[in-house]
């Protein structure tokens, strides 16, 4: 498309009118417009991150790459395939998958035998080279995101505060793996493991830990705060005071909206 020459000496009153009516940036927007970017840059580093198990030594050996452009009509056998034919045999695969049709995302973890492997793997051998219709990029994992959040300093936890939030859980933990890691730390209160969940019944990633004492949720926190200091299925979580209530619109495990208590007890009395 072309447009008609304007002279430099001519100023166009309509640019001057567009330019006029286009408000700049006031400090709270760009305030947000920061606050946005940095969730995507996080959540990138979740992506690349989050499915490493640290239970293993994998991660200090070397022994693990970061894949991502898998196509997402491949499986774990063809992933497999691609690496054991160009001599890179794999030990084991953390490949995340969507939740409702149970396909590939397109990224993961692949895990072998030897740093040597791993190392083989990133060279151009074999990182840039196409499975199907895409090109596959591989390279080292970056160090979690969860260990260097953990590293901050304990915030003073708010008077009589008995729950906590919980985030970075496995999509595949549920509310008794939940209380599992955390009832090490003193007693939980009734229902007082809270999974998000969305309409699926699927986990969001996301809960809360109701303790019967507060200083048995400052433990928690204390914990969660050291370098892996506190794991839920080999996944570490961050873990930080709620001043608020955990709502009671989550959906447990078998779709049910989580009731209350108080509404437990008035059921019986109607009974009776």
């Amino acid at each position: 498309m072309t447009f008609p020459e304007v002279e430099d000496d001519v100023p166009s009153s309509s640019s001057s009118t567009d330019q006029a009516s286009v408000p700049s940036p006031t400090p709270e927007k760009k305030k947000r417009i920061r606050k946005k970017k940095r969730k995507i840059e996080e959540a990138i580093t979740d992506i690349k991150t989050g499915d490493i198990d640290t239970n293993d030594d994998s991660m200090a050996n070397n022994k693990t790459v970061y894949c991502e452009g898998f196509p997402f009509d491949s499986n774990e056998t063809a992933v497999r395939e691609f690496f054991e034919s160009r001599n890179c045999p794999v030990n084991s695969l953390r490949l995340p998958t969507w939740q409702d049709t149970g396909r590939l995302r397109g990224f993961g973890h692949v895990v072998f035998d030897s740093a040597e492997t791993a190392t083989r793997a990133c060279s151009n051998d074999v990182n840039k080279q196409s499975m199907g219709s895409r090109y596959i990029n591989i390279s080292r994992p970056n160090v979690p995101r969860q260990e260097k959040d953990n590293q901050k300093e304990v915030r003073s936890q708010p008077q009589g505060c008995r729950f906590v939030f919980v985030k970075n859980l496995p999509y595949d933990a549920d509310e008794n793996g939940v209380r599992e890691a955390f009832q090490t730390f003193g007693k939980i209160g009734d229902h007082g493991v809270r999974i998000s969940r969305n309409q699926n019944s699927d986990s969001k990633g996301f809960g809360y830990v109701e303790f019967k004492e507060p200083e048995f949720a400052l433990a928690a926190v204390k914990q969660a705060s050291k370098p892996f200091g506190l794991t839920v299925s080999g996944r570490p979580v961050f873990v930080d005071f709620e001043e608020g209530k955990a709502k009671m619109s989550f959906r447990l495990a078998d779709g049910q909206f989580l009731k209350s208590q108080g509404d437990e007890k008035q059921k019986k009395q109607q009974k009776r």
